[in-house]
Formats: structure tokens, sequence, C-alpha cells
């Protein structure tokens, strides 16, 4: 708008300045004439008057400047590319869409992996275990591992196939009074006996999970499984139900029950 309002000003100025040259040659023609007659009264200085209105019209210049009033009004074209630059920024904030890109990364169990106690994320191959299914209170549930973790050993043994892997748990229910497990020793070998004993041959899970570390006491484990519900939520990133696996660095069989180094693996969709 200032610009229109300049560009106005100048074509009032313009308007301006034109009458004020034609007063001011119409003067210096009625001197001229009053000049005239005293010398001699003449009809021909009376064709001057007549010609004063030629200078007038003789006068080209006038024309041109009135040629470059329309490039002014060329002029507001400018300000229709400023409006354009308004619309500018309308691209541009379809680059706020690909600053939510970076959103599209976060279901990636990579890239959560770096900010809780040692979590990170790990994809797990399926390897052969041989597993017992049980069920036990929380109070009784270290014992009860072990002793699924020893007749896992007793029936391997039995069969003449060999430990090849650390031990595992995986928990697939759980209450206030206690929880459901499968433990599990990945193992190498080859038989054509079934084992007994409740054992079973099997594969340990397929797929994506986020790794977190426990070190301490099997009871303390409680805790570090509140930090793991805590870290979910706050990422929203959602686990399977009811599947949490346990893969024990120190064999609950030969370490104390304070002393364990156990590696949570949390499967994820």
């Amino acid at each position: 708008m200032r610009a229109d309002e300049a560009i106005e000003a100048r074509l009032k100025v313009r308007r301006q300045l034109w009458p004020a040259r034609a007063r001011t040659a119409a003067t210096a023609l009625c001197l001229l004439a009053m000049a005239l007659p005293a010398g001699a009264q003449t009809p021909p200085p009376a064709s001057p008057p007549a010609q004063a209105p030629a200078p007038t019209d003789s006068q080209p210049a006038p024309p041109p400047p009135a040629a470059v009033a329309p490039a002014p009004a060329q002029v507001p074209a400018p300000p229709k590319p400023a409006e354009g630059s308004t619309q500018a920024p309308a691209p541009g904030g379809q680059a706020g869409p690909v600053s939510p890109l970076p959103p599209t990364a976060s279901p990636a169990p990579d890239s959560h992996g770096q900010t809780v106690f040692g979590g990170e994320g790990a994809v797990l191959s399926p390897v052969p275990v041989m597993t017992k299914g049980g069920q036990s209170s929380w109070d009784e549930g270290y014992d009860s591992i072990v002793a699924a973790l020893n007749a896992i050993a007793g029936e391997m043994k039995r069969l003449g196939l060999s430990e090849a892997g650390q031990p595992m748990v995986v928990y697939t229910q759980s209450d206030d009074a206690g929880f459901e497990f499968e433990a599990q020793i990945p193992f190498s070998g080859a038989t054509t006996a079934k084992p007994g004993e409740g054992v079973k041959l099997g594969a340990s899970f397929n797929g994506k999970a986020l790794r977190f570390q426990h070190k301490g006491s099997f009871s303390d484990m409680d805790d570090t499984y509140e930090q793991i519900a805590n870290f979910l939520d706050a990422r929203n990133i959602i686990a399977l139900d009811n599947l949490y696996i346990e893969q024990y660095r120190t064999d609950p069989r030969t370490t104390a029950p304070d002393q364990l180094v156990v590696d949570i693996l949390v499967p994820v969709r």
C-alpha cells in the first residue's frame, strides 16, 4: 500500500505541474501581447495571442510524461508478486509434514535402545531348544525355574544332546498370585527318541525385541520390569501381550539368586 500511495502522490504532483506550466506560458504570452501594442497598434500582434494556444498545443513535451504515467500503472504488478510470495509459505508449510517424517522412525526398535539402563533393539533368530512348562507362586518362582531347568538338562543328557546356549525363561501369564512360564535350553545334536518328564522339543522366539539388562537379585527384578513398563509407555511402544523372555547370562542352577545377570527381552510389534 505504501508503494501505491507513493505512485498516487507522484501522479498528483505531475497533475499539479502540468497546469502550472500552462499558466506560466499563458502569462508570458499576455506580457508579450501587452508589449507589442505599446510599439505599434497593428492587427498582426493580435495574431500572436491566437498563436498562444499553438505553443500550448505545440508543446509535445507533456505527452511524453503522459506516456510515463502508464508505466506507474504497471508498477502495481510488483505488489502482485508480493502477493504470490505470500503463497510461497504454503509450499514451505508442506515441509511441516516432512518434519513428522522423523516421528515415522520412532516405531523401529533400534531407535529406542540407547537411553534406558542399557536397553537396545534386537532381532532374535530361532534356535532349537528343549522346553518345559510350569507355574509357580512368586515366592517360589526362582526355585520353580531352577527345577524346570534341571529337568530339561536331565533329559538332554539322557538323549545325548548338548547344551548350546544360555538358559531362558519365557513368561506367558502372570497375576498377583503367580505366573506361568516355559523354561528353555538351546541344544545341539540329533536324536530319534522323544524326551519325557514333560520336556518337549521346540524353537526359541523369532522376531523383534527390546533388550534390557537386570543385575542383582531375583526378587528385585520387579523394579526393572517397572522401569521397562515406563519406558514403553513413554515411547508408545506396543509389546506383545503377556510375553517376556529372560535370558540368563549367569546360570540360575549354579548362581546365587542375589547375583544374577539377566537380559530381559520384550518382543514388540
